[in-house]
């Protein structure tokens, strides 16, 4: 396989989506998409797998491509480590009456994957491919997303603090860009257009000033 390869790693976010109809996005408008049309001389490879952990799509990328020599890693992972598991319904009313009952759980919440855990898989995929550039997006959700999982902000800023600490200037920062255009979706969690164009753009720039 040729080292002009690029592997795109995601969970569901990278996907088009068909609705709601106000934020539907289109194959050709998602980020790996705009990515491919920028650099057809790239053979690009992509794993978006809905509720996917980083552990699960390392585990596909070292099993069946860890003597590919990408060039470029793009990993868009971490929300489902970071996020603690849904309310039930119960709690869910509970907490549009009692704000104070939501901190309380934002506090004692446990991520679905331990830090420690997730910065294993960050260090295993430095490890396994040594020479790529591994660009690895920012968690982040929009700010109402903290009401359906009481302590996402906390644990998310925790495991991008990670991300921040391994990968330097290879940590991509895209929320307060994304938050500016309105580039979430009414469920807070996936995104429109105008964001896979807009971190489109900055993955652009990044393989650009790398290359």
């Amino acid at each position: 396989m040729s080292s002009k390869t690029v592997l795109i790693l995601t969970d569901s976010i990278a996907n088009p989506r068909s609705f709601p109809k106000i934020d539907a996005t289109g194959i050709d408008e998602t980020y790996p998409y705009i990515l491919r049309k920028t650099f057809p001389d790239y053979l690009f490879w992509q794993l978006s797998l809905g509720d996917a952990t980083s552990s699960i799509l390392y585990s596909q990328a070292v099993s069946y491509l860890n003597q590919s020599n990408p060039e470029f890693i793009i990993i868009h992972a971490g929300l489902n480590d970071c996020r603690p598991k849904m309310p039930s319904l119960i709690i869910r009313k509970l907490l549009n009456f009692l704000p104070f009952l939501r901190k309380r759980m934002a506090f004692n919440s446990r991520s679905n994957v331990s830090k420690s855990q997730f910065q294993r898989t960050v260090k295993k995929f430095k490890a396994n491919f040594p020479k790529a550039n591994i660009l690895w997006l920012e968690i982040c959700a929009g700010k109402d997303y903290h009401n359906d999982r009481p302590g996402f902000e906390i644990h998310s800023n925790e495991f991008n603090k990670i991300l921040s600490a391994n990968l330097n200037q290879n940590f991509v920062l895209v929320y307060e860009k994304i938050l500016d255009i309105g580039g979430f979706n009414s469920d807070q969690l996936h995104w429109n257009k105008k964001a896979h164009k807009i971190v489109g753009d900055i993955l652009i720039k990044k393989i650009q000033n790398a290359k």
